[in-house]
């Protein structure tokens, strides 16, 4: 492991929001190696060689004043591991085979695609850097996603992308193809990184793993605020009933 390869997309996913080159609250910008290097309003945030001593670290740990994030649990070290993930529980619907040519296209070094919904007898020789991990209950393949940097996927056409929206949800990036039919992640999807849209799979993944956008994760919850219980809620009470009570 790195910080540039490990820790830096965690830093740029969780504080990029606040900590970027057009809003560097107290002065610090987290979204390079280099910036980070050059510290903060308050001096250094890091210390080479020292990484649980540094100043960046012990306030992300929460073990130091002011805590950061703030209002938020600590940033867990296992956070984002994976390197990206697919759901194919229908191969040729969901573009498995796209999805797994480009992987083995973008992928460098010990970067990981994770498969789930697919039993690994239909697909005995997925390939290095691929791992099949079956159908999963929903609370674990959640939890997978959570740990996830990407979704991929390469439809043709979708009806309306279950999968996209609940990998957003859980702040990964999606990178997907175009798609007839009513692909309502597909909008979102371009709203939040047009350059992750598109056929070349291969290029919006490497675009995803080296230059992610620091707000990705928060403007991605704005988008959704419209698709939450809350909200089907509020149609269903406000408007529905009205009009089948009225």
């Amino acid at each position: 492991p790195t910080f540039v390869d490990n820790a830096l997309p965690v830093l740029r996913q969780r504080c990029g929001s606040c900590h970027n080159p057009d809003k560097k609250t107290a002065g610090l910008d987290v979204t390079s190696y280099a910036a980070i290097l050059r510290g903060g309003g308050s001096g250094e945030v890091i210390t080479p060689g020292d990484a649980a001593g540094s100043h960046l670290f012990r306030v992300a740990n929460h073990d130091d004043e002011p805590k950061m994030p703030p209002d938020a649990p600590p940033i867990p070290e296992a956070e984002r591991q994976v390197a990206a993930i697919t759901y194919a529980s229908d191969p040729e619907k969901k573009g498995l085979g796209r999805v797994l040519a480009a992987w083995q296209q973008a992928r460098r070094n010990d970067e990981r695609l994770v498969v789930a919904g697919l039993e690994r007898s239909r697909l005995p020789n997925p390939g290095p850097g691929v791992e099949l991990v079956g159908k999963l209950a929903p609370e674990q393949y959640r939890e997978l996603l959570g740990r996830s940097k990407l979704f991929i996927c390469a439809p043709r056409r979708e009806d309306y992308g279950i999968a996209q929206l609940e990998a957003l949800a859980d702040g990964c990036q999606l990178v997907t193809t175009e798609a007839a039919g009513g692909y309502e992640a597909l909008a979102l999807a371009r709203k939040l990184d047009a350059r992750l849209v598109g056929d070349d799979l291969a290029g919006a993944i490497r675009t995803a793993l080296d230059d992610p956008l620091p707000d990705y994760a928060a403007r991605a919850a704005d988008l959704l605020e419209p698709y939450s219980f809350a909200a089907a809620q509020e149609i269903v009470s406000d408007r529905l009933l009205a009009r089948l009570l009225g």
